[in-house]
């Protein structure tokens, strides 16, 4: 199964680029956490998401946040800017590093995304 077919996708969402650019790090390890060998930006992974967009997905869960360089918000109001026109109509939310995750019911995203019923966490 290639992720373009998955139901729901996790992704890493791990920094924003400008937390990143004014942190802590040096400049060598913020360069190694930016390069295509690193971590995915809060940009790149909503432009990944873009591709992955099609009718079956009900979906997306972020994931892998940095706790210095990424705020669950900012990673969330990244991916809406990018998805939401794009029609995504789905769940979207964060997996954060404190808490568990909860249980995600894929009936009912399927059916919060062809409005039949309201979606709720297990």
């Amino acid at each position: 199964m290639a992720l373009k077919d998955a139901n729901l996708v996790i992704l890493e969402s791990n920094y924003d680029e400008e937390l990143l650019r004014n942190s802590h790090y040096p400049a060598t390890v913020q360069q190694r956490i930016a390069s295509s060998r690193g971590h995915l930006s809060n940009r790149i992974a909503a432009q990944f998401a873009c591709e992955l967009l099609h009718p079956n997905l009900f979906g997306i869960l972020l994931a892998h946040l940095s706790q210095e360089c990424n705020r669950p918000e900012l990673a969330l109001s990244t991916m809406e800017k990018a998805i939401r026109p794009q029609g995504f109509k789905g769940f979207l939310g964060v997996a954060t590093q404190d808490s568990p995750t909860r249980f995600l019911d894929l009936e009912k995203l399927q059916f919060q995304k062809t409005g039949d019923e309201q979606f709720s966490l297990l």
